[in-house]
């Protein structure tokens, strides 16, 4: 991002919100490793969004 701005682009942050219980239901899914539930929660929950002092524009597209 920092190399973007310094040559002149605008940028743009895009940010997909899904809902913890969608990301826990598709962990159980997956068959290429096993990742416990609070590890996922921990993780999930430590999610910065971004701001727009970072980005000269930021999405947000809603999920499930």
């Amino acid at each position: 991002v920092t190399e973007a701005k310094k040559r002149g682009f605008r940028t743009v942050g895009v940010v997909f919100m899904t809902s913890l219980g969608t990301v826990l239901d598709r962990q159980t899914t997956r068959s290429d490793k096993h990742v416990p539930y609070d590890a996922v929660t921990r993780q999930y929950m430590s999610v910065e969004m971004p701001s727009l002092g970072e980005f000269d524009e930021i999405e947000v597209f809603f999920g499930e």
